[in-house]
């Protein structure tokens, strides 16, 4: 059985479930609750209009609300199948175990793109509509680099479940992911280059700093955006040309499926 099989029964599957229909409704709430939300804001007394507009107020947002859906729709792929016994079944009809894996990421991101770019498709309506200016190639930039972001947390989530064998834990370590990435980072690497300066390395300090920053997947997304609003200033370092945050994004949308491939294939399905 090929990947291009696995993924289609995935899809058929996982397509019929309510829990799609949810979130694809969650979706079209969140995008045009947040344009009106942003023109209601725009139009009392005092409050003056940020720039760019509806775009880059999304950016933050998405940087939160895409990796934890990408992490919910991807963490049980794997590790679902061995707690209900169906992995025999299915590791039983004649393909690979990186087919299964691969074949159930493709079809989680695809997904889960669909649905997000339905509710973006809303919003950007919405935005116009109430609005009535609002760049249509500015938004749909930022929107597919959220669903690049999106799809490398659908991939580290598979490949937790891919590479470990504790449902606990898949779910611990995905979910901290998320939270160390979107929210805790800053804390964590301040804390970081705070023991490194106190061991008399303040020198490497700074550079420790943009490496730890430039390591981020939520970061690299955001600097992303930044470019593409024109929001993040003068490029002071490579470390912040898109090639960089590129990289990271792409590093982290397929490494994780390759460790967690690598353990699944070395693992005693029991």
């Amino acid at each position: 059985m090929s990947i291009r099989v696995v993924a289609k029964v995935d899809l058929r599957e996982t397509g019929r479930s309510w829990r799609l229909l949810g979130l694809g409704a969650a979706y079209v709430f969140f995008f045009t609750g947040a344009a009106a939300i942003f023109v209601s804001l725009g139009q009392l007394p005092g409050v003056v209009p940020v720039s760019p507009g509806f775009t880059g107020a999304l950016v933050h947002p998405l940087g939160l609300l895409f990796p934890v859906v990408g992490i919910l729709l991807g963490y049980r792929t794997i590790i679902g199948e061995r707690v209900s016994g169906t992995i025999r079944l299915l590791l039983s009809l004649p393909h690979a175990r990186v087919d299964l894996v691969v074949g159930k990421l493709t079809s989680r991101i695809v997904l889960v793109s669909t649905t997000a770019t339905l509710g973006a498709m809303c919003g950007y309506l919405a935005s116009a509509l109430f609005e009535g200016s609002i760049s249509g190639l500015e938004y749909a930039l930022v929107i597919a680099l959220a669903l690049v972001l999106q799809a490398t947390f659908v991939a580290i989530s598979v490949g937790l479940s891919a590479g470990i064998e504790s449902e606990t834990m898949v779910v611990a370590t995905a979910l901290g992911s998320v939270l160390l990435f979107a929210v805790l980072w800053q804390g964590v690497v301040q804390t970081l280059v705070s023991l490194v300066s106190a061991m008399g390395a303040s020198a490497i300090a700074e550079p420790f700093t943009v490496i730890l920053n430039a390591v981020n997947p939520v970061l690299a997304f955001s600097r992303l955006a930044s470019l593409v609003l024109g929001t993040g200033g003068q490029v002071s370092s490579p470390w912040h040309e898109w090639v960089v945050p590129a990289l990271v994004l792409l590093s982290w949308l397929v490494l994780p499926v390759l460790l967690g491939v690598k353990r699944f294939e070395g693992a005693e399905i029991s």
